[in-house]
Order: C-alpha cells, then structure tokens, then sequence
C-alpha cells in the first residue's frame, strides 16, 4: 500500500514538474521569428544586435538586397533591436539603425539605412546618367515635342532617412536643334512675318529626389530591382532662337508682341520616376513631369510658360 502512494506521489510531482516546465518555460513565451531585412545592397554582411542583452546575429544579402536572419532558436524578445551593414567594396563605414521587433515572424525595409543614390545603391558613392528627352510645349511657335539629352549626376549626399529619404542631384540637359512650327507665322506690324527655323535650349537644375524600394509591393523582376520615385528641382533655362524671314506674307498669322528669341529664365518641375537597378549597376527607366518657366521668349513678353517632359535614361553606379 504504502508503495502505491508512493508511486502515487512520485508521478504526481513528475506531472508538476512538467506541467511547471511547459508554463514557466522561455521556450513557452511569444519569441522573436525570422526576420527579414529588405532595401539593403547586394552581397552585404548584415548584423542584428539585441539592444537588451547584447547577443548579436549576422547574414549576408542575396543579390536583391534581401537577408533573412533565423531566430526562431533564439528566444530573443520583442524590443529594439540595432541594423548594422557592412560592405567595404561598396560604401564607407558601417551603418546603423535602430528598429523595433514584434513576436514572430518580422519583415523591415532598411531602404536608406545606405546612402541611397537617387534610390540606386551605390558601388562607390556615386550615380551618373545619361537620358533623351522629349520636350512638349504651351505655345505656339514650337512643334509640340523635341529630342534633346541630359547628363544627370547624384552625389552620395541622402538626408532625413529616418522618416522621407532624399537625395540631391545636379541635372545638365541640352537641346541641340529646336524645330519650330512652320504653321505659326508671327506678324511684325505688317511689316514682314516670319517662323521659327531652329535654334538650342539649355538648362541647368538642381533638385531633390526621394525614391522606394517597390519589392515590398511585390513588383521586382528577378535580376533586377525596381525603383519608383518623385522629384522637384529647380534652375535656370536658356533659349536661343533662329528666324527665317517669309518671302511673302501668310495668312492665318500671329500677331507678334513683346517678341524675343534670346532669354535666360527660371525654371521649376516636378514628377515622378521609375526604373530597374541590376547587381552590375546598370539602371534604365522613365522619368516625367510638367515644368514651368518663368521667360521672354517668342510672344508676349515674360511671363509664366507651361512645359512638358518626358525621359528614356541610361544611368550607372560607380
């Protein structure tokens, strides 16, 4: 008899001791999962440190920028948690953000956490591109589009990554050979009309561009990553204007007022962007947007003028 108690009381203990095991145990609490860190270069080595207890794991991004951190062992908590990169061949330095981590399984954009070029990672810092452009104009005298190339540089300058990452850039555009429209005849007084016959246009901006990762929306090809932005700039513009006299008067006309074809004026624009990053650094997309420019030129005097634009452009990381 007195063995069965015994044995009675020996298995209730076995019962409490693993009943206590199963409630009382870390194993048992909500746990940090897997956390996958997006938005950083390719082939960079990635630590996540535990902000609490100092413990430290790393990994290294696949050629989209992607590293997934297993955790599931850990038991590390949910709390603050620091981002460190490392990558010498591609920038400076190592660093660093602080994020937060829930139970389970994570997933953070560290788009920004490297300066970011204009949204390209950089290789070495630094971003050029070449684009051709298309020009759409508000007035008559232009034909309503015309091809012309700009040569766009980023320097590694990214600012407010905490919160709307954005980048500077410097944009040179030229076009070489304006085409005018031989259906607008300006009317000098009745004196003599004539149409515009060529002529070039520069300008020179600088501006701001912010742009995203768009992985995290699923829309990312597999060799290449793609990109959406928006920008504003603003600079100066330059227009000079070849006329070619009519023989003989035309009618309808456009009676010219306040008339010049030679003017440098101010400029603003703004639009929006998208385009593919490959490993190599080779990137290629479309850019666009209206600009207004504040100028003397053809009729009527100075005043506000509406422009459209859009791009092809080519660009490279280096």
């Amino acid at each position: 008899m007195k063995q069965s108690v015994s044995v009675a009381g020996s298995s209730a203990a076995i019962l409490v001791f693993l009943l206590g095991t199963v409630l009382f145990s870390p194993q048992a609490q909500a746990v940090v999962g897997d956390v996958t860190l997006t938005g950083l270069p390719p082939n960079t080595i990635v630590s996540l440190t535990d902000e609490k207890t100092g413990q430290k794991e790393e990994g290294r991004t696949d050629d989209r920028g992607v590293v997934v951190i297993p955790l599931g062992r850990r038991n590390w908590e949910r709390g603050s948690y620091t981002v460190t990169a490392r990558n010498p061949s591609l920038f400076p330095g190592t660093p660093s953000r602080r994020i937060q981590l829930s139970d389970g399984p994570n997933r953070v954009d560290m788009s920004g956490l490297v300066p970011f070029v204009g949204g390209v990672v950089p290789r070495l810092g630094h971003a050029v591109g070449v684009s051709v452009d298309s020009k759409f104009f508000d007035q008559r005298g232009f034909e309503t589009a015309s091809p012309g190339f700009s040569l766009k540089v980023h320097p590694a300058i990214p600012f407010l990554q905490e919160t709307f990452t954005l980048s500077p850039y410097v944009k040179f555009s030229v076009i070489p050979d304006i085409q005018g429209d031989k259906d607008d005849r300006f009317d000098h007084k009745g004196i003599f009309q004539n149409v515009v016959d060529g002529g070039h246009m520069f300008s020179l901006m600088g501006g701001l561009a912010h742009e995203s990762d768009l992985e995290k929306w699923r829309i990312s090809p597999r060799r290449a990553r793609i990109y959406g932005g928006l920008y504003a700039e603003a600079g100066f513009v330059h227009y000079n204007l070849n006329m070619r006299r009519l023989e003989q008067p035309k009618a309808p006309f456009i009676e010219a007022r306040n008339f010049d074809t030679d003017d440098t004026g101010f400029r603003v624009g703004f639009g929006g962007s998208i385009r593919a990053q490959w490993a190599s650094g080779l990137t290629l997309g479309l850019r666009g947007g209206p600009n207004a420019e504040f100028t003397d030129i053809l009729n009527g005097g100075r005043k506000w003028r509406w422009r459209g634009n859009t791009s092809l452009f080519l660009g490279y990381v280096f």
